[in-house]
């Protein structure tokens, strides 16, 4: 669980009170960030900017099954998600035509902050036994991608 305690202090001194690692600030964070999990992942796979990607009515709802798979992790680590994946891309949309980050990152040839964005909400679901079929697909297909591009650590 090395990836997962870099999201909160695990030493001895601060107990965790959640699942692997998180602190509740930080689980906080995660399960808010989670929410807008798959769309920084597809953006980088795709090369689409956000109003692309919300066009493509399969590409919505792959997020925003992704999005509810997130919430659902949230709220075991008790950190309920409040906002539904509709009500995100609505303020998303109202954003326009953006590259995301990690889409910024693959252009410029820098490494994707996998890990921090996905692999830690893989990780906190898996060890909550829930399943995460979209966002596991996802993290397979963008680790992938990164490691075939030189932009995600090899095995």
């Amino acid at each position: 669980w090395a990836r997962v305690g870099l999201i909160g202090d695990t030493s001895a001194a601060r107990k965790p009170k959640t699942v692997a690692g998180a602190t509740a600030g930080s689980a906080r964070t995660l399960a808010s960030n989670a929410t807008g999990s798959s769309r920084p992942e597809m953006a980088a796979i795709t090369g689409a900017t956000i109003d692309r990607l919300m066009a493509d009515p399969l590409v919505l709802e792959l997020c925003s099954a992704a999005m509810r798979e997130a919430a659902a992790i949230g709220a075991g680590i008790g950190c309920p998600v409040n906002q539904t994946p509709e009500d995100r891309h609505q303020i998303t949309a109202r954003l326009g035509a953006f590259k995301t980050s990690m889409l910024q990152d693959v252009e410029a040839g820098r490494p994707i902050e996998l890990d921090a964005i996905v692999a830690a909400v893989h990780e906190i679901g898996a060890r909550l036994g829930l399943p995460m079929p979209h966002i596991g697909g996802l993290l397979g297909l963008v680790r992938l991608f990164g490691r075939v591009h030189g932009l995600y650590p090899a095995e």
